[in-house]
């Protein structure tokens, strides 16, 4: 078995690929895209027959190199284009705003299409009145494109018009993946007294968890989403929440397994952050267990290989191991470092 030796300290990992690297990104579109894309191919911009993701660099509130995927970008310029929607973007402000600074420090300006009166958040934005695509605003959005391929500051453009007609507003918000969380799909549902519950799709449709600030959502109830294609999700959803109480709402464990990723007489000693995802690629963990000598991809053990904490079975289902343990010293002594991998993870 591998011994407990030490190790210099951890520090991010570089990016898969160079910053502004192109790399195949998402094929899912909507038809407000499909719409935009015809309108601005008839007006002779030139755009990527394909969706492309964008290696940027390190995003520090969420640990990671993120590949972002615009909804277009141009040929032969470093430009994108990206269409917000209210009824999605309306509450993803200081998220897109993110998203804008990470693709311009990859060398890329955004060029964004603001409907239903959105605030710009960026100097090439068109700000549309109508809630969906408009004859005036593909002009105006052709001509930031123009300033931006140019180089030429940008002016935000404002498109008046009528705005779109009220009609009644579902209960269940729009169902968009999560950017920074692997296998979440957000959502939101309104109670019968007006509070917005925050929630999640995990696992691509496993199960319903709950989104407790930063942290990775709580474990609600299963679902049986995974076989249905997400454009049907809303029909299934909606019905079950309708037939749901509040009470059923809460969260009932950290993970569909429990609470602990870890078990054993000490694993109460390792520091489980509460943005761990168990989707994800990887983790490093710190512990304080005493006694520990070696340690295999399941468990970390003794001098007389008694388990002194063991990867939880659900956790190893998922492909969940031990890579490597590691002795660190800090200003309050010393610990362990213990880095998880997980097989099989694809992004």
């Amino acid at each position: 078995m591998p011994k407990i030796v030490t190790k210099p300290r951890w520090t991010p990992p570089e990016p898969s690929h160079p910053i502004g690297t192109l790399l195949p990104g998402s094929a899912e579109t909507s038809k407000l895209e499909e719409q935009v894309r015809a309108r601005l191919t008839a007006a002779g911009v030139q755009l990527h027959d394909e969706r492309l993701g964008i290696q940027c660099g390190f995003d520090e509130a969420r640990n990671r190199y993120p590949v972002l995927t615009p909804d277009f970008l141009i040929l032969d310029a470093k430009v994108c284009i990206e269409i917000d929607p209210a009824n999605i973007h309306a509450d993803r402000v200081d998220q897109d705003k993110v998203r804008n600074a990470l693709l311009a420090a990859a060398g890329w300006r955004v060029v964004r299409l603001r409907l239903g009166s959105l605030e710009a958040i960026g100097e090439w934005d068109v700000v549309s009145d109508s809630g969906t695509l408009t004859v005036a605003a593909v002009p105006a959005l052709v001509e930031a494109i123009g300033d931006a391929v140019a180089g030429r500051p940008g002016v935000v453009r404002t498109v008046k018009g009528k705005p779109a007609a009220p009609r009644k507003k579902s209960r269940l918000g729009a169902i968009r993946e999560d950017e920074y969380k692997f296998g979440v799909h957000t959502v939101r549902w309104t109670l019968d007294d007006g509070e917005v519950l925050d929630l999640a799709v995990v696992d691509n449709g496993r199960y319903l968890g709950r989104v407790m600030k930063s942290e990775f959502p709580r474990y609600v109830r299963p679902l049986d989403l995974r076989d249905i294609p997400k454009d049907d999700w809303r029909k299934a959803l909606e019905p079950l929440f309708e037939g749901m109480e509040p009470s059923e709402f809460e969260p009932v464990s950290t993970f569909p397994w429990g609470d602990s990723l870890f078990i054993g007489p000490q694993a109460g000693t390792i520091y489980l952050k509460d943005k761990f995802s168990p989707f994800g690629p990887g983790e490093v963990l710190t512990t304080n267990l005493e006694g520990v000598h070696e340690y295999n991809a399941a468990a970390i053990q003794g001098a007389d290989h008694a388990v002194l904490a063991e990867l939880h079975a659900e956790a190893i289902a998922l492909g969940w191991e031990i890579e490597s343990v590691s002795l660190e010293s800090g200003r309050n002594g010393e610990y362990q470092r213990v880095v998880l991998s997980r097989k099989g993870f694809e992004a």
